[in-house]
């Protein structure tokens, strides 16, 4: 609805992306595809990561990842609340969310609080 370029639970088709298709292979990422792989990928490319997974950064992986690819992760409340809750939030946040990750360079990690705030996640945790 937005019109962005996205990876939902790695699931985006190649072509939405700009990625040409492979012979039997439609999709960027297999499900199983670990988080370091996808958040390789997508922070290479300069995608914002939004995601509500709060523990990537705990990933020695993962948090790799993110610091070698300088990858802009934005933590977003709401797993556990009802999904109309949690898209408010992101809408209401939408504008800041862009307006932050294009005036910071990454790598770094930013939670996204039910009241609209942002945290800063020290990436040494």
């Amino acid at each position: 609805m937005l019109g962005l370029k996205n990876v939902y639970h790695h699931h985006i088709h190649r072509a939405k992306v700009g990625i040409k298709p492979e012979r039997g292979r439609e999709t960027l990422f297999q499900h199983d595809t670990p988080d370091d792989e996808w958040m390789a990928f997508v922070a290479s490319r300069e995608w914002i990561v939004i995601t509500q997974d709060y523990s990537l950064h705990r990933e020695r992986a993962v948090l790799s990842a993110i610091k070698q690819h300088k990858a802009k992760v934005f933590y977003l409340w709401g797993a556990q609340a009802p999904k109309w809750e949690a898209m408010r939030v992101f809408m209401n946040r939408y504008k800041k969310i862009l307006d932050m990750a294009a005036a910071t360079s990454g790598p770094f990690i930013h939670r996204v609080t039910a009241r609209g705030s942002f945290q800063t996640v020290k990436l040494d945790e």
